[in-house]
């Protein structure tokens, strides 16, 4: 507890103070609060951050911090989660802003326009599916946000024939690869709301067409993945990806055929997602049991049923097919 400075900026900021030791950073420690300043050469406060110490009601479990910090946005509910992220490469942007709306393809930020770009690759000798994608969309888009729709180039390896596995595993945000490249999210938003089914203040995620993340990544949530809903519903034979683990994704199934999907949404052989009314929105995001892999707004999966260890997410801008994979 108490608060010390350390540092000093270089003075090219005016705002700063300038000279040669413009300004310094300030941290003070109190019992339930960390505050961080910029301050000036005057002892003016120029910016602060203050993040809350206390734990507080806690409703996330995270088994890497301790105590485990709330509301963090990304809850990981279980200890069996496996995790997925993007690769880094960012590409060409729309040039778009929010309300905008187009058709594919989009107008491109300096002139042209941005299409879908996807391939896929079967790879029998070494037993891999790979999946090549720019993870631009390719149908309708609104943009409901002020993020940007960019290029992020995608090489998916996963199991060409995938494995029930022995133990299913939590998913995080990232759980597969839609039918035209675009990722598949969870249900999570930001803030740790309901993106399929949105209360809080994020309201374009649950659209059937997706939405741009921080990072600039289209993807989506709903369980309809590119398929207009209200005019072509997708049905349980309609293909619209792949989970990480492998297994196909496919559209709903009656509500009388529910009790042949489990709580990863599968059935031994598939996926199918769970349209909105056939998902009780008003549990939590978490189920009681921490030891259960699934969760409880499963629209897309609600956990890999698949073996995952043989999935790798590289960055396409680097890697290149193997020889002797065919293109399908």
């Amino acid at each position: 507890l108490g608060e010390w400075s350390e540092g000093q900026t270089s003075g090219q900021d005016s705002a700063f103070g300038g000279g040669a030791s413009g300004g310094y950073g300030l941290v003070k420690v109190k019992e339930s609060e960390l505050t961080i300043s910029a301050m000036d050469t005057e002892g003016n406060q120029r910016h602060t951050i203050s993040l809350p110490l206390s734990r507080g009601d806690c409703d996330t479990f995270a088994p890497t911090a301790t105590p485990a910090p709330t509301k963090q946005g990304f809850i990981e509910c279980s200890s069996t989660i496996k995790k997925f992220v993007a690769p880094p490469t960012v590409g060409e942007c729309a040039n778009a802003n929010k309300t905008d709306e187009f058709f594919h393809p989009y107008p491109k930020l300096g002139g042209g326009t941005l299409t879908n770009d996807i391939r896929v690759y079967e790879c029998s000798a070494l037993g891999k599916r790979i999946i090549r994608s720019n993870a631009i969309p390719d149908t309708y888009v609104h943009f409901g946000n002020r993020h940007e729709m960019c290029e992020r180039f995608f090489h998916v390896e996963m199991p060409l024939v995938p494995v029930v596995a022995t133990q299913k595993r939590e998913t995080n945000f990232l759980q597969g690869i839609a039918f035209n490249g675009v990722p598949l999210f969870n249900a999570l938003e930001a803030g740790s709301t309901n993106a399929a089914e949105p209360s809080g203040k994020i309201q374009d995620a649950d659209e059937w067409w997706g939405h741009p993340n921080a990072g600039d990544i289209w993807h989506y949530h709903s369980p309809y993945i590119g398929h207009d809903n209200a005019t072509d519903m997708p049905g349980p034979e309609t293909f619209l990806g792949w989970a990480l683990d492998g297994f196909k994704i496919y559209g709903p199934v009656a509500d009388a055929d529910l009790g042949e999907l489990d709580d990863c949404n599968f059935n031994g052989t598939v996926y199918h997602v769970r349209t909105l009314d056939q998902v009780n929105q008003s549990l939590p995001f978490c189920k009681d049991d921490t030891a259960d892999p699934s969760v409880n707004w499963n629209y897309i999966l609600g956990c890999y049923a698949g073996e995952t260890g043989n999935t790798e997410i590289k960055d396409g801008s680097m890697e290149t097919v193997p020889d002797g994979c065919v293109e399908v």
